[in-house]
């Protein structure tokens, strides 16, 4: 495939939604079969028009997996990192998400957690598990049980 198809495609797809220019350049490179410069060259361009930017793209993938998926500030980070995306654009992607949203959607959600495991002896570790596993810091999730007892206690 020619380099006008390539960039063609790939700006209808980028004007579709965000990509993250290591998503880009990998579509690229199968575009153009292998060819690294031909790859870079439409990578360049892209960036150039603005069809890809790695930290409008950190913004929205933070501020989706923190304000609708309910993950923590550690997993976005993980997997902005695992795009390839730089620390400090991470960072800056971070610090834009709306804490108090987030905060109230995680305890949100492991009030409901709460719920299901209430029932065994090991509930905190049960709930340590997957606040962890959503990537919320344990300072994170000791506040939050603290919330949830609280709450549980003036229910009795």
């Amino acid at each position: 495939m020619d380099k006008t198809k390539i960039i063609n495609r790939l700006s209808t797809l980028c004007a579709r939604r965000e990509y993250s220019s290591s998503d880009i350049y990998k579509k690229a490179l199968k575009l153009s079969e292998d060819n690294r410069e031909l790859a870079d060259e439409v990578l360049v361009y892209l960036h150039d028009n603005k069809f890809v930017d790695d930290e409008r793209y950190a913004l929205a993938y933070a501020r989706e997996k923190a304000l609708i998926s309910a993950w923590g500030k550690k997993k976005i980070a993980y997997y902005l990192s695992h795009k390839g995306i730089e620390r400090d654009i991470i960072d800056s992607a971070l610090s834009q998400i709306d804490s108090s949203k987030s905060e109230k959607l995680f305890l949100k959600l492991l009030s409901n957690k709460y719920r299901s495991v209430s029932k065994y002896k090991d509930w905190k570790q049960r709930l340590l598990r997957f606040s962890i596993s959503r990537g919320y810091s344990y300072d994170d999730f000791k506040l939050a049980v603290q919330y949830i007892e609280d709450e549980a206690n003036a229910l009795k």
